[in-house]
């Protein structure tokens, strides 16, 4: 029986999300997410800065949207999946890496210059948290990709292995269990 995920709109922002192409735009938005404040300290200047914070601003929006299509589009997805809560971290740690965005939040208008410094150490310690579940989360997509290559190569040696094959070997390895062949 069809549910309300298996059809119209919704089943095509799941294809959306779920295509190659899109997979791998987010998947270097990602990596990008985790090196580019990091790169700008070490090889920008200052009046890259801005820049780099508008990107990282545009990747939040993009990690945003794609949240917030994951919640109409996947069914048990929104607050009951442990991805939503991973990737929700995930795109608000990047909050961190938009000083003025932290300051707004963090710092009143009354606070002294030492209470400030805190506060940007703070920022600082959850950015750096943010970017251990963009890690964790790429970490999650590559062995998506290394669980599916190993599906293929047993695919592919099991085809190979028939009744008449016990004892012999396939690629080095001795065939001890008997297969039919297909």
């Amino acid at each position: 029986m069809k549910t309300k995920y298996d059809i119209g709109f919704r089943l095509r922002c799941k294809n959306f999300l779920d295509h190659p192409l899109t997979e791998i735009f987010m998947l270097i938005l990602t990596v990008i997410a985790l090196f580019i404040t990091d790169s700008n300290q070490v090889f920008g200047g200052k009046d890259d800065d801005i820049y780099v914070q508008y990107f990282c601003l545009f990747i939040m929006m993009v990690f945003l949207l794609e949240l917030i299509v994951l919640s109409y589009s996947k069914e048990k997805y929104f607050l009951r999946d442990t991805y939503f809560w991973l990737d929700l971290l995930a795109c608000i740690s990047l909050i961190g890496d938009i000083p003025e965005v932290v300051v707004a939040l963090v710092i009143p208008s009354g606070m002294v210059a030492a209470k400030a410094g805190r506060a940007g150490r703070a920022a600082r310690v959850g950015t750096r948290a943010g970017r251990i579940v963009r890690l964790i989360r790429l970490t999650r997509l590559m062995r998506l990709t290394k669980l599916v290559r190993i599906g293929r190569i047993y695919a592919a040696i099991s085809d190979e292995v028939t009744v008449s094959e016990r004892g012999k070997t396939v690629n080095g390895r001795e065939i001890s269990a008997v297969r039919r062949s297909r």
